[in-house]
């Protein structure tokens, strides 16, 4: 018979087990005082923390932190009237550190942080002398199932960076680690879209790992959306009548997805100076022998750009509206300079696919502590909405549908709740765009 606990005044079936061969811990719930899992969008492995009651320094009896990579523990919940949403993972402890109550033994405590089982499989030493070379996406896929891991194939992308022996091929150095080649990697993959070039993201999925473009993520946001937040009254099932609420598609709970507070900002003066600029590309024309330049405007980019991830969204108002402020000193006068060891037109394309990230993910960002739910995760889309036709002016901002970059999953004790971190780069149509904004 499984065992349950009351988390959130809801019943979960609940495993946890730290194990290695020197002994095994089988903990009940209340011996957890705090557990947090941590899921990002820019990262394919989970992590985390647990902190565990240790009264007497008891489980010394039982188990002994080796720190070799040997340490894992293993963490099931399941909500018994949400059986979909039940989670299985395995995880690698990382690091031990034990907390004594000066004043009281019984008052003990470990805290182990620990990371993904896969990630821990790859914190081994690249090959020496091996060459890897071919499309980014099919280096991966060849890495991850020689390590005998799921691989999505329908939703893997090869991209279009070719890591080839003229002029680059990655030999690693003797201490490079094969994680250290998979970051290395992710750094610069990119696939055009279309006529933007963009990221791709590496992501863990149920059926497996897959390897998905940002604009084929943005396309596919009706499908990704995952519920709906009332940013003012309780949700009282009432129809959406403010003019930059997103289309009323994503489920939400009555009196339960409600929004009493979240921090909000858009982007500062410091990120729009660094991040919102040309770029000249400078590489090597190995057919003249000369040094090659490209001017990459801003201007230029904006133009593809909004038609991959504003246009692709839209309100019940009207048409959604780039949220970029630029001056026509950052759109004329300014550049970066930047320069690759690979293909001239490669580097072009990574610069492209850099600058459409900074774009998004340091535009219009959204951080919010929720009540805990295990369904939710960093990749998918969340909505905000409101019941109230007002005048305030930051409701084209703030009203609409967010990319989740992050999700952490925070248990202390019988409390569960998530922290949200989003981000969205168009604004709806009530805002008002100022002098130099691209259209």
């Amino acid at each position: 018979m499984a065992v349950t606990t009351k988390i959130n005044n809801a019943e979960y079936e609940y495993e946890y087990t730290i194990s290695n061969n020197t002994g095994t811990l089988e903990l009940q719930d209340s011996a957890v005082e705090y557990l947090e899992l941590d899921d990002n969008v820019f990262s394919p492995f989970m992590g985390g923390m647990i902190k565990i009651a240790d009264q007497f320094n008891a489980s010394q009896g039982k188990f002994m932190f080796r720190g070799d990579g040997t340490d894992i523990l293993h963490v099931k919940l399941k909500p018994v009237l949400n059986p979909d949403k039940a989670v299985d993972y395995t995880f690698v402890l990382n690091e031990e550190r034990n907390e004594t109550d000066m004043k009281d033994i019984a008052g003990n405590s470990k805290v182990f942080t620990f990371m993904d089982i896969d990630e821990a499989k790859f914190r081994v030493r690249f090959a020496y002398s091996k060459k890897a070379q071919g499309k980014v996406g099919d280096v991966l896929r060849e890495l991850l199932e020689g390590y005998e891991l799921p691989v999505d194939k329908d939703n893997f992308e090869s991209g279009d960076l070719s890591i080839s022996a003229i002029p680059h091929a990655f030999i690693p150095g003797i201490n490079y680690r094969i994680l250290d080649y998979i970051f290395y990697l992710l750094k610069y993959a990119y696939k055009k879209d279309g006529e933007v070039a963009n990221k791709l993201f590496l992501s863990k999925e149920n059926k497996g790992y897959t390897f998905k473009s940002l604009a084929q993520i943005f396309e596919k946001n009706k499908e990704l959306v995952y519920e709906a937040f009332n940013s003012g009254d309780l949700v009282d099932g009432a129809q959406n009548p403010n003019t930059n609420n997103p289309p009323p598609e994503a489920p939400y709970k009555p009196y339960l997805n409600n929004l009493a507070s979240y921090n909000f900002s858009a982007p500062p003066l410091p990120i729009n100076n660094t991040f919102y600029m040309n770029t000249l590309v400078v590489g090597y024309d190995p057919i003249l022998g000369t040094t090659k330049m490209f001017e990459l405007r801003l201007k230029d980019v904006l133009k593809r750009w909004k038609t991959k991830f504003v246009d692709v969204f839209s309100s019940i108002g009207g048409k959604t509206k780039s949220c970029v402020n630029l001056t026509d000193v950052k759109k004329e006068g300014e550049f970066k300079v930047y320069s690759l060891p690979f293909k001239f037109e490669d580097c072009v394309n990574i610069a492209e696919a850099d600058l459409v990230n900074n774009l998004i993910f340091t535009n219009l960002q959204m951080a919010m502590v929720v009540d805990g739910d295990l369904g939710r995760k960093a990749g998918t889309f969340i909505d905000i909405f409101k019941l109230k036709t007002d005048g305030n002016k930051v409701d084209s901002k703030i009203l609409g549908r967010w990319l989740v970059t992050s999700v952490s999953h925070r248990k202390s004790l019988q409390i569960y709740r998530n922290e949200i971190v989003c981000m969205k780069a168009y604004a709806g149509p009530t805002f008002k765009e100022q002098d130099g904004t691209i259209e």
